[in-house]
């Protein structure tokens, strides 16, 4: 069986039915001009670029990477198709969510500091005043992360012949 699962932002309660207050963070603004940026160097003589999907790039990340202090709990009512079999008779279990999920308040801001804390262990440089462009040397490579979408540029030779293989060996697509 597959299925989807997405956090229904529509019905959130804190632990005394109140409605439930998440501050709103996301992931990187700057994703726009960091993107036009990768476009430019790949358009440059000898260079290209290439993009791609991260795989599941939220439910990637714990809720709270990268945060300091204690992280907001999150509980979740699941489906009753969804309930393990030693639940049965229970009245609306509920489950502490430890994945971001797509619709969370947080996700984007726990995947971009996954992401960063990743890239930053394989020898990546976060691009100063920048939190979504990431410089890789050697060989170089410019990379601009944006929720799952990645852009990676740089001399057209190590592009084709390293291409992704630092960043799948970090594991993030």
């Amino acid at each position: 069986y597959k299925g989807r699962v997405v956090f229904g932002g529509h019905r959130i309660h804190d632990e005394y039915g109140l409605a439930a207050e998440f501050p709103e963070q996301g992931s990187g603004a700057s994703m726009i001009s960091a993107s036009k940026l990768c476009d430019a160097v790949a358009l440059l003589p000898g260079c290209d670029g290439e993009q791609s999907d991260a795989t599941s790039a939220y439910t990637q990340s714990k809720l709270g990477t990268g945060m300091e202090g204690p992280c907001i709990v999150t509980w979740v009512e699941l489906l009753q198709s969804q309930w393990r079999h030693s639940w049965k008779g229970m009245e609306r279990p509920c489950c502490q969510l430890r994945l971001s999920l797509y619709e969370h308040p947080m996700s984007g801001k726990y995947w971009e500091n996954h992401f960063t804390e990743t890239l930053l262990k394989c020898n990546s440089e976060l691009v100063p005043g920048w939190e979504c462009l990431f410089f890789h040397r050697p060989p170089k490579f410019i990379l601009s992360v944006h929720v799952d979408d990645s852009k990676l540029v740089g001399e057209a030779t190590s592009l084709k012949k390293d291409g992704w293989e630092f960043i799948t060996r970090s594991g993030l697509i």
